[in-house]
């Protein structure tokens, strides 16, 4: 009850706020193309299980984490106030000196809380063998946001290997990516991820860069 009287009375403040707030997906709940309190009501009422509208109830969990629940109002509200840095395209990439370099490109679906993973130039350490260097693509990764922080926490993902122009399944169920963790602070613009794949380990960490 308590966390109920605390959302109505978050909701009550934020009428005095402008109600035509950034136009985006992400926090768009009641699907009328803005983020603005009315969302934030519609979140109340699928918590209160008062609302008919499943597909509203469906975008209510806006974090990601799988329930609806205060966390999820927060989130509204942050985008609202602009507390929360927005992405331009989903698209975060690491800093990188030269094409040679490992690289990585994560382009985030926020509205399913999935992401791609493009690595470029990776190696696999196997035991104490290297594998040769090559780019593989972790595709519909799940992944949560808390504030400014982005976590993908996943495993059994076919990846996709390149080939060419393009990217292609690499097949074999025995090269699924397993046991991925990544984290990126749009903060601190720094990122961390490690995950197994190909019979072997791999991790890394560095700074991103990104549009707002």
């Amino acid at each position: 009850m308590k966390k109920i009287m605390m959302m109505m009375t978050t909701v009550a403040l934020m009428m005095n706020l402008s109600t035509s707030a950034w136009s985006a997906n992400v926090g768009d709940v009641n699907n009328d193309n803005k983020v603005d309190v009315e969302d934030v009501n519609s979140i109340i009422s699928a918590i209160l299980n008062t609302s008919s509208n499943d597909e509203q109830k469906a975008k209510s969990d806006v974090t990601g984490d799988g329930r609806i629940d205060i966390e999820d109002v927060n989130r509204v509200i942050n985008i609202i106030l602009e507390l929360e840095i927005q992405v331009k395209d989903g698209i975060i990439s690491s800093v990188y000196a030269n094409e040679n370099d490992i690289h990585f490109e994560f382009n985030l679906n926020e509205v399913a809380n999935i992401g791609t993973i493009t690595v470029y130039n990776v190696i696999f350490t196997i035991g104490d063998r290297q594998s040769p260097a090559m780019t593989i693509r972790i595709p519909d990764a799940k992944f949560t946001r808390n504030g400014n922080t982005i976590t993908f926490n996943d495993t059994d993902i076919a990846p996709e290997m390149k080939r060419g122009s393009g990217f292609v399944p690499m097949g074999d169920p025995l090269y699924n990516v397993t046991d991925l963790i990544s984290v990126l602070n749009l903060v601190d613009k720094t990122f961390s991820i490690s995950f197994k794949c190909h019979g072997g380990e791999f991790s890394d960490n560095g700074s991103i860069t990104f549009e707002q």
